[in-house]
């Protein structure tokens, strides 16, 4: 079966671009994520990655806009639309 790897920084930013979680800490929508992937019966591929935003977004690289680090996953393409509709109802 196909995978992708999706990070929880590319979930926070579609969060944060559909203003969904406003004002919510990364480390707060990181550690959802994490329970939700739990839920599924997964764990992280890599923990604390380094994210790059590339120079034009490091001024909103900070704790309720864009995070410096985050897990890593590896999910199929259901398991990945499941992630979003839970975080679309919990972040709705």
């Amino acid at each position: 079966m196909k995978t992708i790897i999706i990070g929880a920084d590319e979930l926070i930013l579609w969060m944060r671009k559909n203003e969904r979680a406003t004002g919510i800490a990364n480390n707060v929508l990181g550690g959802a994520i994490a329970q939700i992937v739990r839920k599924m019966g997964k764990t992280p591929i890599e923990y604390n990655e380094t994210v790059e935003w590339g120079t034009e977004n490091k001024e909103k690289v900070n704790a309720t806009q864009l995070p410096q680090t985050a897990a890593q996953y590896e999910l199929t393409p259901k398991e990945l639309i499941d992630l979003y509709d839970e975080l679309l109802r919990k972040y709705s």
